[in-house]
């Protein structure tokens, strides 16, 4: 291959596949040497790991996981679980039933050949662009080494493939005129496969092929009419979305997901999360002898490359200094132009503008389907690819523009092993573990466990874990999500935890009712009944725990011990100890009643607009007889999940209107009893001898006026 060529061969590409095959197998070989291991042991990553492989194993049907949340299970679009991969491996299990004991293996390589498969795209990009064939593969190959979705190997999986370079291949296919029926096909096909894989897949690809068209409406290129333009629109965008949309719509439909997931205003990028890599040598010196640069969380970290950097460098000198013709950049004619726009656009995007900006946030209710779109941040994705895909032809073309053959190919060198060296140091920065984990092969050291999970129903966690619904939120505490995890695998046992995505709020306010003290049975209790008559198997973890309010030992404790291990215990709960449990506690309360008398103070909350939004608003005069211990309880109707989210504050004054102490918290920390739709919320507050007055304030984040909370009996009692 003769540099500086713009000549393409015959079967390159092929050429280029085996290539990087080879390159990345030498990268990844500790994977390849033990593919069957798993590359995390906890966390978002081991929840991957397990909803596909109890997917595969388990579950009876193709779009429903049942091994969380039961009795209920889940659309398998909202476990990270990759969809489409876990249902054609599930579909070759069935004639080579032997893949069920090497599933960590099938997921492990899977990614490895979705990178060459992106790899092979952005090398294709490049050739493209008339970058001779040595240039474009090893710049391939050091900015697949760099790319922002090279972490999620740590975790996350699903969204470590690189399909964006495919995309951009098409559209400078179909800038450049060429097939365009055929090119709007393939960028379709590739959108809805991978939305199979993550729905953010489809949602960054949808994101890039609107600034792609819409940079090319605005260009004075010869262009399709506008029939065309929309059927190529309809191609790429409208037919996946809509196939998508029946796969989490057509299988285990609820209709009460979280409409404003939490994260648009935590998880965007920053020009930082562009220009530094938070990771390299450079960053350090920069960071530890120039100026501090700002940290923020680690999905608007995507860094473009010190070459990408190096050209946005120069494109800001050359803005100010044609500022009186600042827009000769962007030449919408040429793809370079067309590139640098959606660079831009999409660095914007990611940044959650205008949203973002202080006093506008409230544009984001009117979005639509945008808002869900919670980790805004990954757009920063697009925003990588589209700046490289300036830089490194402007910097090509610079080099191939020299005169002095030998200083040429001296720079030609130095370039390449630069972008190289820089994508080793980031990739080794963190480098790659791997665990094997008895629980998940076939030759475990559960073959003669003594429990049988044929006798139970499901398992329930001690504590209790639910994270997903955007209101409830309990974590792992223990270890017990991975106990859950394997021990469910093993048994075949579904758990009431969940540790999912976008979860149903009724589903999740039935499920949560069992860390409340048993004034009743639990109405998910009584459904699951119904269900089946076996007993939960309860899975007690015997690790420290730092948040007791999960535990459910109000309904465990007097359940027989059936087995025990150093890291827990598991106890058989007979479905009618409930009844029981409830009983032996409602008369003992009663007769707590009946011999003390309850002091309290009534509360009455008005609504009030405040600095941070609308709320309801009340203020108890404290004199001295009024000290110590006591709590502030009312009931609150929780119609969706805003209002289970709702915060309570409680401010103490002295008398000179000193502020004495705060606290503010969730109240999905402190619901106490459920009354069909309503919970009970109590909140501790220690009175202390100097307050004179005690304020209270229960709001939801960004309350609007339109938006009331139904507060009813409210008082500060006497503990």
């Amino acid at each position: 291959m003769i540099v500086f060529s713009e000549k393409k061969y015959r079967w390159e590409w092929l050429l280029a596949t085996i290539i990087l095959m080879i390159v990345f197998s030498l990268v990844y070989k500790k994977i390849l040497n033990h593919p069957n291991q798993f590359l995390v042991s906890g966390g978002d990553g081991m929840k991957n790991y397990y909803t596909f492989m109890y997917h595969v194993k388990y579950d009876t049907t193709f779009m429903t996981f049942e091994g969380m949340n039961y009795p209920f299970g889940e659309n398998i679009i909202f476990t990270d679980n990759q969809p489409l991969l876990a249902n054609v491996t599930k579909v070759a299990s069935g004639i080579f039933p032997s893949i069920i004991c090497y599933l960590p293996s099938v997921h492990n390589l899977s990614l490895l050949f979705g990178l060459i498969f992106g790899a092979l795209g952005l090398f294709l990009v490049f050739r493209q662009l008339k970058i001779d064939f040595i240039f474009s593969l090893v710049v391939t190959i050091g900015l697949m080494l760099l790319h922002p979705q090279s972490d999620r190997l740590h975790g996350h999986f699903a969204m470590f493939y690189p399909i964006l370079p495919w995309l951009f291949l098409g559209w400078l296919k179909i800038w450049d005129g060429s097939k365009v029926l055929k090119w709007s096909i393939m960028i379709g096909l590739i959108i809805t496969f991978s939305g199979l894989l993550h729905m953010y897949f489809f949602i960054t690809g949808a994101i890039l092929c609107c600034l792609a068209f819409f940079v090319w409406i605005i260009s004075k290129n010869k262009k399709p009419s506008l029939i065309h333009m929309s059927g190529m629109f309809v191609l790429q965008i409208i037919i996946p979305f809509i196939i998508l949309q029946f796969f989490t719509s057509s299988f285990n439909h609820v209709d009460d997901r979280p409409s404003n997931p939490y994260g648009f205003f935590s998880y965007h990028s920053y020009w930082e999360g562009l220009l530094f890599s938070y990771k390299l040598p450079l960053f350090n010196f920069i960071n530890n002898n120039v100026t501090q640069i700002r940290e923020f969380d680690s999905e608007g970290k995507s860094y473009i490359g010190i070459a990408s950097v190096l050209v946005v460098l120069y494109g800001l000198y050359f803005f100010i200094k044609h500022y009186r013709t600042p827009f000769r950049l962007f030449h919408f004619n040429t793809n370079q132009g067309k590139l640098i726009s959606i660079f831009m656009l999409s660095a914007l995007i990611s940044f959650g503008l205008p949203f973002t900006f202080p006093g506008l946030e409230w544009l984001l209710d009117y979005t639509g389907p945008f808002k869900q779109f919670r980790s805004i941040g990954r757009v920063a994705w697009v925003s990588f690819y589209a700046i490289n895909l300036v830089s490194i032809p402007l910097i090509y073309q610079w080099l191939k523009s020299k005169e002095n053959v030998a200083k040429k190919n001296i720079l030609y060198v130095v370039f390449l092993g630069l972008i190289l060296t820089e994508g080793i140091l980031y990739f080794t920065s963190r480098p790659i573990s791997q665990n094997a984990i008895d629980a998940y092969y076939c030759q475990n050291n559960y073959t003669d466990f003594p429990v049988k999970g044929s006798e139970y129903q499901a398992m329930l966690p001690d504590p209790y874990f639910s994270v997903g619904s955007e209101c409830f939120s309990w974590w792992d505490q223990g270890h017990n999500v991975n106990q859950s995890f394997e021990l469910g695998y093993t048994l075949h046992l579904p758990t009431m935890g969940v540790n999912m995505s976008r979860t149903s709020f009724r589903q999740a306010f039935l499920l949560n009712e069992l860390t409340c003290l048993p004034y009743k049975v639990p109405d998910i209790i009584n459904i699951i009944k119904q269900k089946d008559t076996r007993p939960l198997l309860v899975i007690e973890t015997k690790h420290v725990i730092h948040e007791p309010r999960a535990r459910l030992t109000h309904w465990t404790k007097y359940a027989p011990i059936v087995h025990e291990t150093d890291q827990f215990r598991l106890r058989r709960l007979e479905l009618n100890m409930f009844d029981s449990i409830v009983h032996h506690f409602t008369d003992s309360i009663s007769s707590i009643q009946d011999t003390v008398p309850v002091e309290k103070q009534a509360l009455e909350f008005v609504k009030v607009k405040g600095s941070n939004g609308w709320g309801y608003e009340t203020y108890l005069s404290i004199n001295s007889t009024i000290n110590g211990q006591h709590k502030v309880s009312y009931w609150l109707e929780c119609t969706d999940a805003t209002r289970v989210h709702a915060i309570t504050e409680v401010w103490q004054f002295d008398g000179h209107d000193h502020s004495l102490e705060y606290i503010g918290e969730a109240n999905r920390f402190n619901y106490k009893r459920y009354d069909g739709n309503k919970l009970l919320i109590e909140i501790p507050v220690n009175i202390k001898s100097e307050t004179v007055k005690l304020v209270v304030r229960i709001s939801k984040d960004h309350q609007k006026e339109k938006e009331d909370l139904h507060i009813t009996d409210g008082f500060l009692r006497k503990q």
